[in-house]
């Protein structure tokens, strides 16, 4: 499966830079604080498994991408994302489906 990049966002990256800080409202640390923060929106926070991406390689596909264990037992994750895959010629497919029931 393909790697689906979480990236921090407003309030994500506010509280980790805030962590960091000890942040007691002092001015210098306040202005610190939202510098560091400016800087850190959407920066890789951690990966996440895209929902349907799936990955078809020849032969093995550890010998071309890195892999990691996904959280869900059995799975595992490519360790870069679409437009990675796409640059190095591996072939990614969508598998996603929506569920329609009409109801009498």
């Amino acid at each position: 499966m393909t790697a689906n990049v979480i990236t921090y966002r407003g309030r994500s990256a506010a509280r980790e830079v805030g962590k960091v800080l000890g942040l007691d409202l002092q001015s210098d640390r306040v202005r610190h604080f939202a510098r560091l923060w400016k800087e850190m929106q959407d920066l890789p926070r951690h990966l996440g498994q895209h929902s349907g991406g799936m990955v078809i390689c020849q032969g093995r596909l550890d010998a071309v991408v890195p892999l990691e264990n996904a959280s869900m037992p059995g799975r595992v994750v490519v360790q870069w994302d679409k437009d990675g895959c796409a640059d190095m010629g591996i072939v990614k497919v969508d598998l996603l489906a929506s569920s329609s029931r009409s109801r009498s």
